[in-house]
C-alpha cells in the first residue's frame, strides 16, 4: 500500500474511536486566520452573528462542588442531575459514579469502581430520567465493563464484559423507548451496534460492521457505516418497526468523510470531514450546510444549542476551548469558560475563577478554581 492511502486509513481510524483530530494532520495547511473579533477560523459561514456568552447565561445560578469531594460532571439530564466520577478528598485512590440534584444540591454515592488498577475509571455513556449505562474501564489490565443502572429501584445489571479494550474506550447510546443501542469497541478499530431490550433482557447485534454514531431519530435508528480498506462511509437507516435497513447516503471518495451524526430529537445534522481544505462542516439531512471549522469534538446538540471543543481563541488559552452556538437563531456565543453540558432543559457550564492557565493541571473541578453555573431553558 502506498504511503499516502496509508495515512488515510489511519486518519479514518482514528474517526471511528471517536478521537476528532485536525484535518491538518493530514493534510498541508497554512495558519489559520483570525477574524477582527479574536475567533480563529471557525465559522466559513458570516451569516451567524456573534455575542458574548454572558448575554445567554447571565441568569445562571451558582452551585459549588460538595464539602470534601473532587466531582467531575460528564452528562446532564432532563430534569437537572448531573453524572460523573467523584473522589473523597483524602481518599482519591478511590473513585466512585456520583450525581448531583442541581436543583436541591443533594449529592449521591452510586457505585465504587472496582479497583483493578490504579488506571480503572468510570465514563458514563448515557443518561436519562430512569437510567444510566456507564462503563468501569481499567487501561492496564485492558477491561471494561459496562452497567446500567435503574434510578427508580436502584438496581444495577451487567450488559457487556468485554477484555481486551482499547486505550482510550468511547461508547455511544442511543433509546427508542424500551430499547437501547450500544456502539462499542469488539475487536482492534471493529465497532458493532448491539441492541438491548430493557424488558426483557434479552439483546442481539443489529450491525456487524464497522460503524459508529448510533442516534435515534423519528422512526429510525441512524448511525454511520464505515469500511476503512474502501475508505468510505455510509449513513444507514435502520428501521426501529421491522429491522429493514437502507443506505441513505454515502462518501464516494476519499476526500469527504462522515464523521459524526447529531440530533436534539428534531433535526438530524451530519459532520463531515474534508480532506481537501482541512475542514468539519455541519450539514443538515439534505446538505445544506451550516458552518464549518478547522477542527471539532466531544459534540452535545440539545434543544437549538449546539457544544463542541475547538481550536483555541486566544494563544493565551492553555485549557480546551469550547464553543456554543444557538443553531436557530443563528448566534455563534463567544464562550471562555471550562466544558459545557447540554440537555434538552438546561446548560451545566463551568465557570473559571481564575485565568486558564493559572489553574494547575487537573485542578478544575475545585471550589477555589471554578464553580459549576446551571441554567434551565
Amino acid at each position: 500500500m502506498k504511503k499516502k492511502d496509508h495515512v488515510k486509513q489511519k486518519f479514518l481510524r482514528f474517526f471511528i474511536i471517536g478521537i476528532i483530530i485536525l484535518l491538518s494532520a493530514c493534510t498541508l495547511v497554512g495558519p489559520p486566520q483570525k477574524s477582527p473579533s479574536g475567533s480563529t477560523n471557525v465559522s466559513r459561514k458570516i451569516r451567524f452573528e456573534e455575542r458574548r456568552a454572558e448575554d445567554l447565561l447571565k441568569n445562571s445560578i451558582s452551585i459549588p462542588y460538595p464539602d470534601g469531594k473532587i466531582f467531575t460532571p460528564t452528562a446532564l439530564s432532563n430534569d437537572g442531575i448531573a453524572y460523573g466520577e467523584a473522589v473523597d478528598q483524602g481518599h482519591e485512590d478511590q473513585n466512585y459514579l456520583a450525581c448531583m440534584n442541581l436543583h436541591t444540591k443533594d449529592f449521591q454515592k452510586i457505585k465504587d469502581v472496582e479497583k483493578t488498577s490504579n488506571l480503572t475509571h468510570v465514563a458514563v455513556s448515557y443518561v436519562d430520567h430512569d437510567i444510566v449505562v456507564f462503563e468501569e474501564y481499567d487501561q492496564l489490565n485492558q477491561t471494561g465493563i459496562y452497567y446500567l443502572w435503574k434510578i427508580k429501584d436502584k438496581s444495577l445489571t451487567t450488559l457487556i464484559d468485554r477484555r481486551p479494550i482499547g486505550t482510550v474506550p468511547v461508547t455511544q447510546v442511543a433509546r427508542s423507548n424500551q430499547k437501547l443501542f450500544i456502539n462499542y469497541e469488539v475487536g482492534d478499530s471493529l465497532y458493532q451496534i448491539e441492541e438491548f431490550d430493557l424488558e426483557t433482557g434479552s439483546h442481539q447485534t443489529i450491525e456487524s460492521e464497522n460503524s459508529g454514531f448510533p442516534n435515534v431519530f423519528k422512526d429510525y435508528l441512524y448511525y454511520v457505516q464505515i469500511n476503512n480498506t474502501a475508505l468510505t462511509t455510509k449513513i444507514v437507516a435502520y428501521s426501529l418497526s421491522d429491522g429493514q435497513k437502507k443506505v441513505i447516503d454515502q462518501t464516494k471518495d476519499d476526500q469527504r468523510y462522515y464523521v459524526d451524526l447529531l440530533t436534539n430529537g428534531h433535526n438530524l445534522l451530519y459532520l463531515v470531514a474534508n480532506n481537501k481544505d482541512a475542514s468539519f462542516t455541519f450539514e443538515n439531512k439534505n446538505h445544506k450546510k451550516i458552518f464549518s471549522t478547522s477542527q471539532a469534538e466531544t459534540f452535545i446538540y440539545r434543544n437549538i444549542y449546539l457544544t463542541y471543543m475547538g481550536e483555541r481563541r486566544s494563544e493565551e488559552r492553555v485549557k480546551s476551548q469550547y464553543y456554543l452556538w444557538d443553531l436557530r437563531h443563528q448566534i455563534h456565543y463567544l464562550y471562555d469558560h471550562g466544558p459545557i453540558l447540554l440537555s434538552d432543559k438546561g446548560i451545566l457550564w463551568i465557570q473559571f475563577k481564575k485565568k486558564d492557565n493559572e489553574i494547575p493541571k487537573g485542578e478544575i473541578y475545585r471550589n477555589e478554581n471554578s464553580v459549576m453555573r446551571y441554567q434551565e431553558w
